[in-house]
């Protein structure tokens, strides 16, 4: 019933939104192949979602655009913007970290979970833009940083943390992530960095009026973990 209804709204919305159409058709495989995602996962009321974990999740000093960077690069690797949908692999980016006053080479993990998208590159590179630009906006917050020492001579470094998930999801179209990391110290306070991401969100306004023909809503919450 509520993929008939889902189905129902898109009609009407494509009818009565002639400006709009040009997005469903740029979507179309998505249209066409819906996914029915839960209200508790993807809230129906807003047209592009964002979604972060709670658990912390280590990233060392490989933050802010750096980490941006990383994450951008991974997922447009595994991601083909003709494959509607992401290769089931992993980004594997080098990050230190200490244990037992040892500083250690590690690694943080980017699992791709699940993913779907129109074959249309401004709307793949949105995606990964939103999944990016989240972790980066998490590491940037001083209270998901903290300062550790290690060595005989307790020589200080500087350590960020990042949460456990993102999801992000454009209508039906969306890129699921989970982090793995070695290195467990510090904390991650989600609800401390919702409005830096939305505003990593609203950065991509601009360019989300050209897809949706008008004003589209967002939602980001620590809903995943």
């Amino acid at each position: 019933m509520r993929l008939f209804c889902i189905l129902a709204a898109f009609a009407a919305f494509v009818i009565a939104s002639p400006t709009e159409s040009n997005w469903f058709r740029a979507g179309a495989d998505v249209v066409a192949n819906p996914i029915v995602i839960p209200d508790t996962v993807r809230p129906s009321v807003t047209d592009i979602y964002v979604s972060l974990g709670k658990t912390q999740r280590h990233v060392g000093n490989v933050v802010g655009s750096d980490l941006y960077g990383h994450v951008w690069q991974g997922l447009a690797r595994i991601c083909p913007v003709l494959g509607g949908h992401c290769n089931k692999e992993s980004i594997v980016i080098p990050v230190p970290y200490v244990d037992q006053d040892r500083y250690l080479p590690g690694k943080l993990v980017i699992i791709l979970k699940d993913s779907r998208y129109p074959t249309n590159e401004k709307f793949h590179n949105l995606l990964i833009g939103l999944v990016a630009g989240a972790l980066q906006r998490s590491s940037e917050d001083r209270k998901n940083c903290y300062w550790t020492t290690y060595g005989s001579q307790k020589r200080r470094v500087w350590f960020c943390n990042v949460g456990n998930t993102v999801w992000a999801s454009i209508k039906d179209a969306f890129i699921r992530v989970e982090i793995k990391a070695e290195g467990s110290g510090g904390t991650f306070d989600c609800p401390a960095i919702l409005r830096s991401v939305e505003d990593s969100v609203d950065d991509l306004m601009p360019e989300l009026r050209e897809v949706f023909g008008r004003d589209p809503t967002r939602l980001v919450d620590c809903g995943l973990d």
